[in-house]
């Protein structure tokens, strides 16, 4: 098969990497845009949704075209200053900052934690109220939510310890493109014979 894709690579990237004889940028950004829609599918069908949008953007983000030894590559899932690695490290304390500034607003309702906030489980001991707010002050870069944003993508793909579901969205978004692949290239290539 002509094409070829690392995951767990380059710093946790996808690289779509053409190989061969195919030396067309088109058909890069076409196999580019493809392997970026089966992963949105597979990420909306697991459950998950995007609040910010960051996600999102992160998933759907794909790179120029641009040559290589062997043909031409194209970058999908990134770019890496906003996804970060599965080994980058979570803020720690945003719970925590949080629940101070929401002690300290007279308006809001009070909730009392039981022995305190436990650092690994703080998001399970906030009420319903405040996890809805924590979220929208994340959604406005607070609270950890500019440092965050879709870095998270990475614990929903792999899992966590403190969620242990494993969802591999992007590694089945993989895995229907891979399959996808050899019908994309000969659509492509009748298209241009037509011409």
């Amino acid at each position: 098969m002509p094409v070829t894709t690392t995951l767990n690579t380059l710093a946790d990237r996808l690289e779509a990497r053409i190989l061969g004889a195919i030396a067309s940028p088109e058909l890069a950004q076409r196999l580019g845009d493809d392997l970026s829609q089966n992963i949105i599918q597979e990420y909306f069908s697991s459950g998950l949704k995007a609040e910010s949008g960051r996600t999102i953007d992160a998933l759907t983000y794909i790179s120029e075209p641009r040559p290589s030894a062997n043909g031409v590559e194209i970058g999908v899932v990134g770019p890496l200053s906003q996804t970060g690695t599965r080994s980058d490290v979570a803020p720690k304390g945003t719970i925590r900052d949080f629940i101070d500034w929401y002690n300290k607003q007279p308006d809001l309702p009070k909730f009392f934690i039981r022995g305190g906030v436990p650092s690994q489980f703080a998001w399970w001991s906030l009420s319903r109220f405040q996890k809805q707010l924590l979220r929208i002050k994340r959604i406005g870069g607070e609270f950890g939510g500019e440092s965050i944003g879709p870095k998270y993508m990475w614990t929903h793909e792999y899992g966590s310890p403190a969620t242990k579901r494993v969802r591999a969205y992007i590694e089945k978004g993989l895995t229907k493109w891979r399959a996808r692949v050899p019908t994309i290239i000969d659509e492509w290539y009748r298209s241009r014979a037509g011409r």
